[in-house]
């Protein structure tokens, strides 16, 4: 068990720079920090011999709990803290206190006694033991990264420390996994579930944190991009690790054989890292997408090899919320329901949804549409249907393993059509993320402001109207140019409405939507289409072909082109829906493929 007072001797002993009663040096004073004005009065002291750890008394408290972080927030000690280590001693820490957590029983077999876990994955049934740590040494390392600068000095002179931090964030690849139950229900459901997507998110903070420095933006945007060839450096780093952890992965589950390759997760935050950076890369305007994903000097057959290995892992967590969406996965209980809703909640979409969807983009287009589309074949175990089996999946009857099926298949093609069509990682600024995020989420239904401001796009610096800022922003004003304003009465609280018009924007193929959002959504749809006199069928009333992509991504626009041909899935749809046309599913699966044929 983990012993508290040996973990805080570890955390405390850090962060090493010394605010006891030691008079400032001259070097202090030349490096500009006031102890006078800078440090806060009688601060307790970062450094602690392990006595002091484990005498704490009653009187004194928990050393843990009141440890002071205000020095964190001082600009004036950022060159201290990198002379001192501060950063070394903080991950070292992270990575100490995450391989505590990894290992034990996670997967549970069907009927059966609990699997052991012969990997380093972090197990949610261990957070509670090391909760105070862990989360402890994340905050802090949230407010020592708000300083660019630190930031900065990670990613241009201490690759060996982002490559340590980048072991961490392995950890918890594929956290949280489980296996379908088949035979019985669970009868005690667990919460383990939320706090590994907590977990994840707080990750997340971390890597934009890294991000904007990467990027050249920095808190303020007073930072310059780091130089190209750096810039490739750190993403050869993250492309490296990322790689290892896919092949050792991969030497596990044939070595376990269906003890992993039955188990699902939706947790890549090491994936999902390097999907950040590569968009950044992007924007810049002079990288390819081959370079991205293989490396400035691979050869072609690399570049393929390292797509489809980096796609598998995200498309394989597509077909798991497939499964979910076709109801394959209800005797797990709420434990895997709830996981596609919290997802694809305005807090988690930016992290997970738009950065799988862009990773799947790379894919295909470093490695060709049809190397492509087999790939996502296989995870959606399309390649197995026959011609007499899709036209039974095409018909409105069947029995329930038909049924699922169909569900598939249909949700199969809207992800093919979030791949062709999505914009939000390969071309839209953040004003058009912004914009088109409250769109649809005002479509589904009329918003208070405090909720519309959650989906303001993270790192971009946009502020909402308020007592501390008073001018009229980015933010007020992208609201009132897509919706007016209700005025409360008694009671009520006022709330926007979407502008008629803005309707003609509506894409009711946003990867945004939950499966039950967007049922309800595209039964508001046609009627708003009817007022204008517009009949779309469903249809996006603003053509594909006019949403923006980086230069490197135009291959993008052809891609449809390539899933539509006759030898594909796609084409193979599209001509047995041709010679019927009676159920109400074909004109469903006809509005998703229809949408795919290229103009």
């Amino acid at each position: 068990m983990f012993h508290h007072a040996l973990m805080n001797r570890k955390l405390l002993a850090l962060w090493g720079i010394s605010t006891s009663s030691e008079t400032p040096s001259d070097d202090d004073a030349a490096m500009g920090v006031d102890f006078n004005e800078d440090i806060p009065a009688n601060p307790i002291p970062l450094i602690f011999s392990g006595e002091d750890i484990e005498n704490q008394t009653e009187d004194r408290g928990d050393i843990l709990e009141n440890f002071s972080v205000q020095l964190f927030t001082v600009p004036a000690l950022v060159p201290v803290m990198i002379e001192h280590g501060l950063l070394d001693n903080m991950i070292i820490s992270l990575l100490e206190v995450t391989e505590l957590l990894c290992g034990g029983r996670t997967l549970d077999s069907d009927g059966g006694e609990p699997l052991l876990e012969d990997r380093m994955v972090v197990n949610p049934a261990k957070l509670n033991d090391m909760d105070a740590p862990l989360w402890r040494i994340m905050y802090d390392m949230r407010y020592v990264l708000t300083h660019a600068e630190l930031a900065r000095y990670l990613l241009e002179f201490r690759l060996d420390l982002f490559e340590k931090l980048l072991v961490v964030m392995s950890f918890l690849q594929g956290m949280g996994s489980v296996r379908r139950r088949s035979r019985e229900h669970i009868e005690y459901e667990n919460e383990h579930w939320t706090t590994v997507f907590t977990l994840e998110l707080e990750f997340y903070h971390i890597v934009d944190l890294l991000s904007e420095a990467f990027a050249g933006s920095g808190a303020a945007g007073k930072l310059a991009p780091l130089a190209e060839d750096q810039r490739h450096r750190v993403l050869d780093v993250a492309r490296r690790v990322l790689l290892s952890w896919i092949e050792e992965e991969s030497l596990r589950r044939s070595r376990a054989g269906s003890n992993y390759s039955e188990s699902f997760t939706l947790h890549f935050p090491l994936h999902r890292l390097f999907g950040m950076l590569a968009h950044s890369m992007l924007q810049g305007g002079s990288v390819t997408v081959e370079e991205l994903v293989g490396g400035i000097h691979a050869d072609p057959e690399s570049v393929v090899r390292d797509a489809l290995l980096i796609a598998s892992d995200i498309a394989r967590s597509q077909s798991f919320i497939a499964q979910i969406h076709a109801g394959m996965w209800n005797r797990n209980g709420r434990e895997v329901s709830g996981q596609p809703l919290l997802y694809k909640s305005p807090y988690c979409v930016e992290w997970f949804v738009d950065l799988d969807i862009f990773l799947l983009q790379l894919a295909a287009i470093a490695a060709g549409p049809h190397e492509f589309e087999k790939l996502l074949c296989s995870h959606f175990e399309c390649d197995t249907l026959t011609d007499d089996t899709m036209k039974s999946v095409l018909q409105p009857i069947g029995d329930e393993k038909v049924s699922m099926m169909r569900s598939l298949v249909e949700t199969y093609l809207r992800l093919l059509i979030s791949i062709v069509t999505e914009r939000s990682r390969c071309g839209f600024s953040d004003v058009e993320n912004f914009r088109r995020r409250l769109i649809h989420r005002l479509a589904l239904s009329d918003q208070p402001h405090s909720h519309l401001v959650q989906f303001v796009p993270r790192g971009s610096g946009f502020e909402a109207r308020s007592a501390r800022n008073p001018v009229h922003g980015v933010v007020d004003r992208v609201i009132e140019e897509i919706a007016y304003y209700t005025t409360p009465r008694e009671m009520e609280q006022g709330k926007y409405s979407l502008r008629e018009e803005l309707w003609k924007e509506f894409d009711p193929f946003n990867a945004h939507y939950a499966h039950r959002e967007r049922v309800l959504v595209e039964q508001q749809y046609p009627r708003h289409l009817s007022l204008m006199n517009i009949r779309t069928d469903y249809l996006p009333f603003t053509a594909i072909g006019s949403r923006r992509l980086f230069p490197a991504m135009s291959r993008l626009e052809n891609l449809s082109l390539a899933l539509c041909e006759r030898s594909s899935f796609v084409g193979r749809v599209l001509h047995l829906l041709a010679g019927d046309m009676s159920s109400s599913w074909v004109s469903s699966a006809l509005r998703e493929c229809t949408l795919l044929v290229p103009c």
